[in-house]
């Protein structure tokens, strides 16, 4: 049994230039125009910390009465931490000057 000689030339050729698997230059992308970067925002929200607190029982029972009247009076849903929140910035707006010395 003879040996099928192998085509030297075709395998040659697609080395060189006929495949597209061994091509040298691929194709450029084009490049995009340049754009603007828009300027970043200052966030318009406060951001919100999940932090524990220890309250009295008898103030989580005012707070729940506190809820469920304002939700009789306006319709309106107010969680608890909201309220929390609002009492922080009014005893906070309060006392500034007493922390600042410090």
């Amino acid at each position: 049994m003879s040996k099928k000689q192998l085509d030297t030339s075709v395998v040659l050729n697609e080395l060189k230039s006929g495949s597209l698997f061994f091509q040298k230059d691929k194709p450029v992308r084009p490049v995009r125009e340049e754009r603007d970067v828009r300027p970043v925002r200052p966030p318009t929200k406060r951001e919100v910390k999940r932090h524990p607190f220890d309250i009295y029982r008898d103030q989580l029972d005012t707070l729940k009465k506190m809820k469920t009247s304002y939700m009789i009076e306006t319709g309106e849903i107010k969680s608890m931490a909201e309220m929390v929140r609002e009492a922080l910035d009014t005893y906070i707006q309060a006392n500034q000057n007493r922390t600042e010395c410090t």
